[in-house]
């Protein structure tokens, strides 16, 4: 009586083992969904027209005085007016260029 108790307790467990390991894909993109949101929130792209020159400093290698230059040579119209305004070189307009945006110029 005992190994049959013993045998249904196990089998019990591997069921509920399976169901936890062998989700639906429902469950798994819903939560990849649940964590997304997360991440896009936080990744709101800077505005070179609207930013004040702390919030541009706050860009990857972009100091205090780079961002004051930024706000100096405004208004942009596209973002590759970094480099042809002489504001940012290539490299550095490529570490920040997905972190940023122009809104339209008034």
């Amino acid at each position: 009586m005992r190994q049959i108790a013993l045998l249904g307790m196990c089998m019990i467990a591997g069921i509920g083992f399976m169901a936890w390991v062998v989700r639906p894909e429902s469950a798994i993109s819903a939560t990849t969904e649940e964590n997304n949101v997360g991440v896009k929130s936080t990744t709101r792209k800077t505005d070179l027209n609207l930013a004040t020159a702390q919030e541009l400093s706050k860009l990857p290698g972009i100091g205090i005085e780079l961002a004051e230059r930024i706000v100096r040579q405004r208004p942009y119209r596209k973002l590759d007016e970094l480099i042809s305004k002489k504001v940012l070189g290539r490299k550095q307009f490529a570490r920040i260029k997905g972190r940023i945006r122009v809104s339209s110029v008034p």
